[in-house]
């Protein structure tokens, strides 16, 4: 799905909590997946949702996020909802290029995300059976569960196990989920 990178200013109300832009002000038909107009937070969520400064947070300030009590995520949308938010929430929304929000997604969405995932209960089974055909008391594992078990280790492999967590980098999370980046913006 080819869809446009936001960067969107998120502030924090009076009473407490965070002040998003009103996003089911804009149009319906720039919310609308199928036809049907939905709720704004549902309808990001279906192309990924936020990735959230994980950085710098509303009490914090540095040099990209330097206003105290605002915070910024990022959102990937259609073309339609991004040229809505843009034009109705200016001082809120901005569109960025792919090299940007890869940058921001690296280095502050995902910086503290561990590069890989582990199935614990997959490894604690494998460790298990080794100890029991160690200790006699099943049988010998065939060539392909010493393959499956080798692949479990290999953080490439799709074996339950080691894995590559596909969120780390922008890189693996586009190709994870199969998206394409709308480049709208003018090269200067």
């Amino acid at each position: 799905m080819d869809l446009v990178p936001l960067k969107v200013k998120i502030g924090i109300k009076p009473e407490g909590g965070h002040s998003y832009p009103n996003f089911n002000l804009l149009a319906p038909g720039s919310r609308s997946f199928n036809g049907i107009a939905m709720d704004w937070a549902k309808y990001v969520d279906l192309f990924g949702g936020w990735s959230y400064d994980k950085v710098c947070g509303h009490h914090e300030t540095d040099e990209e996020s330097p206003n105290l009590c605002e915070w910024w995520g990022l959102l990937l949308v259609p073309e339609a909802f991004a040229s809505a938010a843009i034009e109705q929430f200016p001082s809120l929304c901005e569109e960025i290029d792919e090299a940007e929000y890869e940058r921001l997604y690296d280095s502050r969405c995902a910086a503290k995300l561990p590069d890989q995932v582990v199935d614990s209960a997959a490894l604690d089974h494998i460790e298990r059976m080794e100890r029991l055909e160690a200790a006699g008391k099943v049988q010998a594992p065939t060539a392909g569960e010493i393959t499956r078990r080798s692949k479990a280790l290999d953080p490439k492999s799709s074996e339950p196990g080691i894995r590559e967590n596909p969120k780390k980098t922008w890189l693996r999370c586009k190709a994870s989920s199969g998206c394409q980046i709308v480049e709208r913006l003018r090269k200067a």
